[in-house]
């Protein structure tokens, strides 16, 4: 259902009229169904769409001040009703995932990341959305590094509940295996354990 969200809205440009209309749909949802925690959580994830649609996706060294000030301002929005509206809302997990993009796309310490983390994983510990998310604020793309990516799959083995550590450990390694930094070095600079890797695979299966 998210999915399907943001490959629409994927077609629309930051100044695209058709924002307007979608927000309304949304609203009236929200309207008529003012307990559905999935009308709020459509209504925040379309906003955060919108911000990144403003913004785009180069560097932000690379993108007009104004469009980073918007996208700032959006971005705090979305972490704002995400909180306010916590209590209906984090009774689906699509919570913990939607407020770990806003902490990676404001830069938020990356203790504060671990801590949602671990309470999503409590809460969800099947919803394998939540740790692949917050791996990307410990990539050195945004607010991490080789060391701290590491770290936290490492951390996310020996604390996940219900003995799901090794298998959130693979996904973790598999998500990021065929990205920019991790290529075929996911035992070199990705700091794989391949005995941990490998029951978690086989977990996986």
């Amino acid at each position: 259902f998210y999915g399907a969200i943001d490959l629409y809205s994927a077609k629309f440009k930051g100044d695209d009229g058709r924002w307007d209309r979608l927000f309304v749909t949304m609203s009236n949802w929200e309207k008529t169904s003012p307990q559905s925690p999935f009308a709020k959580l459509a209504w925040t994830r379309v906003l955060r769409n919108q911000a990144w649609a403003i913004r785009g996706h180069k560097y932000s060294s690379e993108t007009p001040q104004a469009a980073m000030s918007t996208f700032g301002s959006k971005i705090e929005e979305v972490g704002q009703l995400l909180q306010s509206s916590r209590a209906l809302t984090s009774t689906v997990p699509d919570w913990y995932q939607q407020m770990l993009e806003v902490y990676r796309d404001m830069g938020a310490p990356l203790d504060k990341v671990t801590a949602l983390v671990d309470e999503g994983i409590r809460r969800f510990p099947t919803y394998d959305p939540i740790v692949e998310t917050a791996s990307d604020s410990f990539l050195p793309k945004w607010n991490g590094s080789d060391e701290e990516f590491a770290r936290f799959a490492r951390h996310v083995n020996e604390t996940a509940p219900d003995g799901n550590g090794p298998r959130l450990y693979a996904r973790l390694y598999y998500a990021v295996s065929y990205s920019e930094y991790y290529y075929n070095t996911v035992f070199g600079k990705g700091g794989a354990d391949w005995p941990t890797l490998k029951k978690g695979l086989e977990t996986n299966l």
